[in-house]
């Protein structure tokens, strides 16, 4: 009896086994067909090198090679709209894109080539080497009236300064002359008692024609 029973359970076992095996891989299910493509493939694409642009310059030759930007800005509160250069980007020129990716940038005022500041009392003297524009011109004298906030960190300027009226002459050292020299002139006056940020008051910004020192 037992034997026979062994054998009646090693039957049912051979006989349910493969058509187990068999219904648990359904022939009804098929494979799953790839999605269909919905958009062009995109090319790659090398990053250019815009390091030193302005940002609309930037911006152009980025999207010559079919390339979009995305900005941050420094020192936005010494700087008119518009009017600045591309500091940093990620990633670095050379590296590879696909078309349509952004590269970010990082826009801030132009450097300063050279600058030397001279103090006499309550009168700077303001030396800048060639490739100072106009603009450099303006921001310079905004950083003697402000230097607390300075992207430039003109050491020689103390944050808090006397009460008084102060002068600044800013100076093409390469001009021929010194009375070519000048390219911008101003006033500002400092106020007694006031907290150190914005104690800093313009009276006067006269910036000469053609204020560059090329």
């Amino acid at each position: 009896m037992l034997v026979a029973a062994g054998l009646l359970l090693a039957g049912c076992s051979s006989e349910e086994g493969p058509e187990s095996g068999t219904a648990s891989v359904s022939p009804s299910v098929t494979p799953t067909e790839p999605p269909e493509e919905t958009e062009t493939e995109r090319a790659s694409v090398e990053v250019p090198d815009v390091i030193g642009m302005d940002g609309a310059s930037a911006l152009a030759e980025l999207e010559k090679v079919g390339l979009g930007a995305a900005a941050s800005w420094q020192n936005v509160e010494v700087a008119p709209d518009g009017e600045l250069d591309v500091f940093t980007q990620e990633p670095r020129a050379g590296e590879t894109l696909l078309s349509g990716d952004e590269v970010v940038l990082v826009l801030d005022v132009p450097a300063v080539p050279e600058i030397l500041v001279r103090q006499t009392g309550q009168a700077y003297e303001v030396l800048v080497g060639a490739g100072v524009d106009e603009r450099q011109v303006g921001w310079i004298v905004t950083d003697l009236m402000n230097p607390d906030r300075t992207p430039y960190h003109l050491d020689v300027v103390e944050p808090d300064r006397p009460a008084g009226t102060y002068s600044v002459v800013v100076r093409c050292e390469m001009a021929p002359s010194p009375e070519e020299s000048i390219l911008a002139e101003a006033t500002f006056t400092v106020d007694d008692g006031a907290p150190t940020e914005g104690r800093q008051t313009a009276d006067t910004l006269t910036m000469v024609d053609e204020s560059s020192c090329a």
